[in-house]
C-alpha cells in the first residue's frame, strides 16, 4: 500500500511513524505557511527521502500533479485542507482521496463543523472519513464517529478531544482499505440531503440578547472560545469578547430586559439577563486593555447595575443586511 499525506492539522502526525515503519509513506505534502507541521515534514522527507510539496493557493493544482505523479500513491489521506482538489486529480490514486473531517456528514458540511455543532447544542459532534469527490464534503462515507459534545466543552476542548481519537481511527481505517481495497464499504451521501455550515461570520458571533435564551449564549460563548476569541457583546458601544460564561441558578425579583446587568459585585461577579430572563455570569471577557475575570469588570471599568449590553445601531443595519443575504442564498 503506497499511501500519501495531505495534511494541515496537527493529529494525523502521530501515524507518521507506523506508516513509515511498514514502508508505505510514499509522500507528505501541506500548505505552506503552516509552519510547525511543515518544519515536521521537512525534517521526516529529510530522514527518510520521502517526497515533500508545499502547496500554495496559485501553485496548488500544477505542484499536487507533479507530486502524484512522483510519489504515485494507492491513496491520499486528507485533514483540513483549504483547497478543492481538481475532479482529474482525485482519479489519479487507485483508491482516490479521503479526507478527514470534524464533523458528522451529510447534516455538517463546511469549513468549520465543530462551531456549529456547539453553537446548535447538539448532543454529539464527531468526525467522517469520506472518499473526497469534485464538490465540498459531498464522498461517499467510509466512516462516521459521533463523540458527545459535553456541556462545559468549547471549541478548543471538543477539537482536542477529537484530535486524539483521530490517529486510532486513521490507522484502522487504512488497515481496512489494505485488507478490502475497492471493496471498501461505502456509504453515498445522497443529493440534496444535508446542509453546508459557512465559517462564522461576525454576526454569528454576536450575542443577541433579545434572542437568545441563556443557554444559547452560553453555547454561543463556548463555540467562540478560543478559536474566534469569545463570543461578542457590546459596552457603551465597545466590544466585549465573552471567553467563558456560567449558567446562575438563582432568579431575581427584578423585572429586567435581556442584556441588562443584574449583579456587579466582587463576590457574585457581573450577572447579565437573557433573553428568557435567566442569568449568566461574565466569567472571563477580552476587552482592548486586557484579559479580565467577571468580578473585576465592575471595578476596572465603573459597570453599573442596570447598563445594557446591546449591539450599537451603527451595527444594526448591516447585521440586518447580511441576516437577508444568507437567508435568501439558502432559498436558493
Amino acid at each position: 500500500m503506497r499511501i500519501g499525506l495531505l495534511l494541515n492539522h496537527w493529529p494525523l502526525l502521530s501515524i507518521l511513524e507506523p506508516l513509515i515503519q511498514k514502508g508505505w509513506l510514499v509522500g507528505l505534502a501541506a500548505e505552506e505557511g503552516k509552519n510547525e507541521l511543515v518544519t515536521g515534514f521537512k525534517l521526516v522527507s529529510q530522514q527518510y527521502q520521502i517526497p515533500y510539496i508545499g502547496l500554495t493557493k496559485t501553485n496548488f493544482a500544477n505542484c499536487l500533479s507533479k507530486w502524484l505523479e512522483q510519489t504515485k500513491p494507492d491513496v491520499v489521506l486528507v485533514s483540513t485542507l483549504a483547497y478543492k482538489i481538481p475532479a482529474d486529480l482525485l482519479q489519479i490514486p487507485t483508491y482516490g482521496f479521503f479526507n478527514f473531517h470534524y464533523g458528522l456528514l451529510p447534516n455538517y458540511r463546511g469549513p468549520d463543523t465543530i462551531f456549529w455543532p456547539i453553537r446548535n447544542q447538539e448532543a454529539c459532534g464527531g468526525f467522517t472519513i469520506h472518499k473526497m469527490d469534485a464538490d465540498w464534503d459531498t464522498g461517499a462515507i467510509a466512516h462516521l464517529q459521533p463523540v458527545p459534545i459535553e456541556v462545559e466543552d468549547t471549541h478548543g476542548l471538543y477539537l482536542n478531544k477529537l484530535a486524539q481519537m483521530l490517529p486510532q481511527a486513521a490507522i484502522e481505517f487504512i488497515d481496512n482499505l489494505s485488507a478490502q481495497g475497492d471493496k471498501l464499504p461505502l456509504v453515498t451521501q445522497e443529493p440534496g440531503i444535508g446542509k453546508y455550515w459557512s465559517k462564522p461570520s461576525f454576526e454569528d458571533l454576536c450575542i443577541r440578547w433579545h434572542e437568545q435564551s441563556a443557554r444559547e449564549v452560553h453555547a454561543l460563548v463556548r463555540a467562540s472560545n478560543p478559536r474566534y476569541g469569545g463570543a461578542v457583546a457590546f459596552l457603551r458601544g465597545v466590544p466585549l469578547h465573552i471567553l467563558q460564561v456560567s449558567l446562575v441558578e438563582q432568579t431575581t425579583q427584578h423585572t429586567l430586559q435581556p442584556g441588562e446587568i443584574a449583579v456587579t459585585s466582587s463576590e457574585e461577579g457581573t450577572v447579565v439577563c437573557s433573553q428568557d430572563g435567566n442569568l449568566l455570569r461574565l466569567d472571563a471577557v477580552q476587552t482592548p486593555e486586557g484579559l479580565f475575570t467577571g468580578n473585576k469588570l465592575p471595578t476596572i471599568f465603573g459597570i453599573q447595575v442596570g447598563e445594557v449590553l446591546s449591539i450599537p445601531e451603527r451595527f444594526q443595519e448591516t447585521l440586518q443586511k447580511n441576516e437577508i443575504k444568507k437567508k435568501s442564498h439558502h432559498s436558493n
